[in-house]
Parts: structure tokens; C-alpha cells; sequence
């Protein structure tokens, strides 16, 4: 093993792996730089490193069967040991690798997001880097309790502080999903703040234990990393709302001046909404759960809630979004209509000026309304929510999908602009704008927008239709990288799937062996199973066998052209809603009425 090793070192194997490496990083820093100025797709670079990854193996075998020589390259076992000049060849390896590593050390610190001019849509927040607006992020607050189990309670505090500072009039305040991002990072409050765009930051910590409570929480100029303010609570839990309303109110006097308020107390409003910590405290916890759309425990918190406080209204309306949205997440039959419509007339009796309320009434309206013909009323609902608060991210998410479902793209992305000016973080809002474009017709540009979705490693359910948008653009590899773990839970062969999909015409008997495989994974299925099946059945152009109500806002695009030629499609429009909305203001430009249904020719579908 000794004799290995020395003549590895020997024959300068070592030295060449080191070059290799180094030269690869270098190369890895420069493309990650020009590729989205050239608007490369995202298989380029991952190409690349395979290509990297195959010339290692290849430069080692070399630097082991070849030698430099004065006459040139030789096998090394034509060369007299004698007069070999591997020493001579080492030390120019080491040259060359210092100079490599000086130049691939500033590269690493500029990093591609200094020079990103690609794809990726600018980011609302960093507009405000530089600016004379006061803007503010609550950065989630550390929870510092003896058995670190006051995470939720942590989180709330923070977002009830985030909510409460949006409604002071002039201060900007950073999303709850880009300030979130930061939990547990080790940057300073000043870096944190350049990379939100905000100048101001509130940070703190919550240690709790029984009914006693610490809180501290200090306000940090971003500009000169100094403290405005700073204060320690030790109180009673029962005291956590005077608390809240103390630091916002000291965060608003601290910035008075620059805000340019006069009266503080009427600036800041922060309405609990109920007395009872018990059902408070649920609250923030379920609120979590239904942020990260873990729905059935969400809804299993929020309906004790409103059991131990029948009054509180924030808990009903929340309770009443996580019914609308559980169908689509969680495979539990219960009467979700029902439910949802429920809980709504309920939270309007004690809050009808909640534009929460509004956003989901408009929600149920468009998904789960048992009469069609009530469809397009859920577009007053969205109006209102609005109107109560403009920058209501959920809101514009909803009402874009709305507006995408019935062929309006461009009121669309209006609002999938607004939801990301509200939230530049929001996962969905720049997916269902992605999958918007595609459904449009805009290929390049929602491929691009969806990569950079894929570059946050991002799970898209819109994964067939993606992957059909590349193959359409010529590109089989990304197609198959989008589709492959899907096709492989449903049993599905990778090339049969693309041939089918290629040809409308291909293989009939392959296509209806699938379609009723894929029919029989939809029987008593989830709805995590059920929508991508749904969705390879369109893919291979089998509109007859897709289940009326998973198709979103996709039925446009061009693989659809087969579902929008059959009978079923008319059939659909009025069972879904879309057609009484068609009926009541025009349907999009590339629709006309043809009797009492409708007939579609998106462009590029011919």
C-alpha cells in the first residue's frame, strides 16, 4: 500500500486530482454566474457537473498511464526514470493551483445572486433596498424556554407583531415568508435587513414557563447597526396582549418621525380578538399547522378553539379556510361545503369586515360550491377582501386562480404580481403564475419563471403538464427530471409515456392499457394520487377518462386540444361554474359562444 501511494505521488496523481477539482470549482463559480444572463435552462449546469464528474475519472487515469516529457506526452512505461522531470512537472501543478484558487476565491465571494440577470423575477423587496421608505422586518422570535417547546407560541408572537406593524400608515413591513426565512440563521440583524430590502429590524426571544412570561425584543437600525429600542417583559401569559401592544406602540413612537404620525395610539391597532389563553394559544399553533398545509391537525387545533371561545372570530374565519382548502390536501371525507359555509356565517356574525373572511368565502364559492351557478358570484367576495385589505396575499393567490380557471390570464398574473408585491416569497403565487403562462401559451417564460422554483427545490403538483411543456420545447432530458419520480409511483415506463404523449395517434392499445391503469389508481384514491393521474390521462389525450374537477386552470393548453374538441368539455364548463361566468361578462378572446356552450381556440393550438 506504502509503494502505491509513493508512486501515485510519484507520478504526480495527486497533483493533477487537486488541479482538476480546483479548475472544476473555478469553472462551477464562472457558470453559475453567465448562465442566467444567457438564460440557460437549469439541466445546463446539472450537464455540466456530470461532464465534470466523468473527466475526474478520466484526468486520473491519464496522469496515471501518461508523463510529460521534453519530447512530449509518453506512456509512462517508456520513460526512463532516469529522466523523468515528474519533479519539475509537480511544481508547475502547484502554480497552477495557487493561481486557480486566487482566481476562484473572489468569484465564490461575488456568487451568481450579485450578477443575477437571468430568469429569476426581481424580487419586490430588494426595490426598496436604498430607499428613504421606513420599512421594517419582524424576524421570528427565539424561543428560549427550558424545554424549547414554545416554538408555535414564538412564531405567533412574531407574526401578531408583523400583522399589527402592516396597518401603521407609511411603514413597509417585509412578508411573514421572507422574514420567516431567516429562522435560525446566523446573520446579523444588518445583513438580514440588506437582503430584505427593509431598513429597521425587530428581533427578540420568548421564554415561558407555567403563567410567567419573559419576552425581550429590541428594534435595530439596519443603516448603523444600532439599537432604537430595546425592552425586557416579565409578566403573567394573561398579560401577552398588552405586551404586544406595548412593543408595537414603542416600535411606532421610536419611528414617529420619519413615519410622520402624530398620534401613536391610533396608529396602532392590534385586536386579540378573545381573553382566553387557552384558546390562544391553540390558535398560533393551529395557524402554524395551516401555513404548512399540515390541514388535519390544523383543523383538528382551530376547531378546539372555537369551542373553548365561540366568540373569536379570527379562529372561525381560519377554521373556515383550512375546510375549504382540505380537499385538496388531506384525503379524509367529511362535508367540507358544508363545514366551510358553516363556520363563514358564523365568523361574519361577530367580524364581517374581515377581509380574510371575504378571501375565503370567495374560495368556497370557486372550489366547492355544490351549485355552479353560484360561481361567479365568488368574484364580489374576492372584490371585497380587497377592497378591507389590498395587500392581501391569499387573497390575490385566490382571485388570480380564479380569474386563470376561466381563460383570463392577464387579470391573472395581476394578481399573482400583487400576491408576490405582498409576499415575494409565496411558493404558490410564482408556481400558479408559472403553470398560468404555460396554460397561456407563454412556454419560455413560464418554464423559466418555474425554475426558478426548481432552483429552491420547490415540489410542483403540476408536474406532468411541466414536463409535456418541455418536451413541446424540444427538451426530453428536463422533461424527464420533472416526471420521473411520478412516473415511477405509478408504474409507468418513462419512453412509453413520451411516445404516447408525442403522437396522439401512437400506440392505441399502450393507451388504453394506461388510461385504465390510471383509472384504477383513482378509485377510493387520495387526492395527492388522483390529480397527477388526472393529469397524465390528459397527457395522453384521453379526455374521456378524466375526473371533472382536477383540472385547475390548464384546460388551454395545447395537449388539452383533444378535451376541448369532445363533448365533454361543454359539459364541464357549466357542471364547474365557468360557463355562467362566461355567461355574465363575455367569455376570454380566444372562446366564442356557439348556442348554449362554448368553443376554444387558444393561440398556438392549431
Amino acid at each position: 500500500m506504502t509503494g502505491l501511494i509513493t508512486e501515485l505521488r510519484r507520478r504526480n496523481v495527486f497533483r493533477v486530482a487537486i488541479a482538476y477539482l480546483v479548475f472544476s470549482w473555478l469553472l462551477l463559480q464562472v457558470t453559475d454566474i453567465l448562465l442566467p444572463i444567457f438564460e440557460a435552462p437549469l439541466w445546463v449546469q446539472r450537464v455540466l457537473v456530470l461532464l465534470l464528474g466523468l473527466g475526474f475519472v478520466a484526468a486520473i487515469i491519464f496522469s496515471w498511464v501518461y508523463e510529460l516529457t521534453p519530447e512530449g506526452l509518453k506512456r509512462e512505461s517508456e520513460v526512463d526514470h532516469q529522466e523523468s522531470i515528474t519533479g519539475d512537472t509537480a511544481k508547475k501543478l502547484d502554480i497552477i493551483v495557487i493561481i486557480l484558487i486566487v482566481i476562484a476565491l473572489p468569484l465564490s465571494f461575488v456568487g451568481r445572486d450579485a450578477l443575477d440577470v437571468g430568469n429569476t423575477p426581481p424580487d419586490p423587496a430588494s426595490d426598496k433596498a436604498g430607499t428613504s421608505e421606513v420599512s421594517i422586518a419582524v424576524l421570528p422570535f427565539l424561543d428560549l424556554s427550558a424545554d424549547e417547546d414554545q416554538g408555535y407560541f414564538a412564531l405567533g408572537m412574531s407574526e401578531e407583531l408583523l400583522n399589527a406593524l402592516a396597518n401603521v400608515p407609511g411603514l413597509s413591513v417585509a412578508s411573514r415568508t421572507s422574514a420567516f426565512a431567516f429562522e435560525g440563521s446566523d446573520l446579523g440583524a444588518g445583513p438580514i435587513g440588506e437582503a430584505l430590502g427593509v431598513n429597521h429590524v425587530l428581533e427578540g426571544s420568548i421564554r415561558k414557563a407555567g403563567d410567567r412570561l419573559r419576552i425581550t425584543a429590541q428594534l435595530i437600525d439596519v443603516d448603523s447597526d444600532r439599537h432604537l429600542w430595546s425592552q425586557t417583559y416579565d409578566r403573567r401569559l394573561e398579560d401577552v396582549f398588552a405586551i404586544q401592544d406595548e412593543i408595537t406602540t414603542a416600535i411606532v413612537e421610536a419611528l414617529r418621525e420619519p413615519l410622520g404620525i402624530t398620534d401613536v395610539a391610533a396608529a396602532v391597532q392590534l385586536p386579540a380578538g378573545t381573553d382566553n389563553m387557552n384558546a390562544y394559544e391553540l390558535f398560533l399553533e393551529g395557524r402554524e399547522h395551516f401555513i404548512q398545509r399540515d390541514l388535519t391537525r390544523s383543523i383538528a387545533l382551530l376547531e378546539r378553539v372555537v369551542e373553548l371561545d365561540p366568540g373569536f372570530a379570527r379562529g372561525w374565519v381560519l377554521l373556515s379556510a383550512a375546510y375549504a382548502l382540505a380537499p385538496g390536501w388531506i384525503s379524509e371525507d367529511r362535508p367540507w361545503f358544508e363545514l366551510a359555509n358553516a363556520t363563514l356565517d358564523h365568523a361574519e356574525e361577530l367580524d364581517p369586515q374581515s377581509s380574510m373572511l371575504h378571501a375565503t368565502r370567495g374560495l368556497v364559492l370557486n372550489t366547492l360550491t355544490q351549485s355552479p351557478e353560484t360561481w361567479p358570484d365568488a368574484r364580489a367576495h374576492f372584490e371585497r377582501a380587497l377592497e378591507l385589505d389590498p395587500r392581501n396575499a391569499s387573497a390575490h393567490l385566490w382571485y388570480g386562480i380564479y380569474w386563470a380557471q376561466a381563460g383570463f390570464f392577464e387579470r391573472a398574473w395581476k394578481h399573482f404580481a400583487a400576491c408576490l408585491d405582498s409576499d415575494p416569497s409565496y411558493f404558490n403565487c410564482r408556481r400558479h403564475h408559472a403553470v398560468s403562462l404555460l396554460a397561456a401559451g407563454r412556454r419560455d417564460e413560464g418554464l423559466a419563471i418555474m425554475e426558478t422554483v426548481m432552483r429552491e427545490n420547490q415540489f410542483t403538483p403540476n408536474a406532468p403538464f411541466v414536463a409535456t411543456a418541455y418536451l413541446e420545447a424540444g427538451n426530453e432530458a428536463m422533461a424527464l427530471y420533472m416526471i420521473n419520480d411520478l412516473l415511477g409511483v405509478m408504474d409507468i415506463e418513462a419512453p412509453g409515456w413520451i411516445h404516447l404523449v408525442k403522437d396522439p395517434a401512437a400506440d392505441p392499445l399502450r393507451r388504453e392499457l394506461l388510461a385504465k391503469q390510471l383509472r384504477e389508481k383513482m378509485e377510493h384514491a387520495s387526492y395527492g394520487v388522483t390529480l397527477p393521474a388526472n393529469q397524465l390521462l390528459v397527457t395522453i389525450h384521453r379526455p374521456q377518462d378524466l375526473q371533472l374537477g382536477d383540472l385547475d386552470f390548464l384546460w388551454p393548453m395545447m395537449h388539452f386540444k383533444a378535451y376541448r374538441d369532445s363533448g365533454r368539455f361543454a359539459d364541464d364548463t357549466r357542471k364547474t361554474g365557468i360557463a355562467y361566468l362566461w355567461d355574465e361578462i363575455g367569455p376570454p378572446p380566444f372562446c366564442e359562444r356557439r348556442g348554449d356552450s362554448y368553443h376554444c381556440e387558444p393561440p398556438g393550438t392549431n
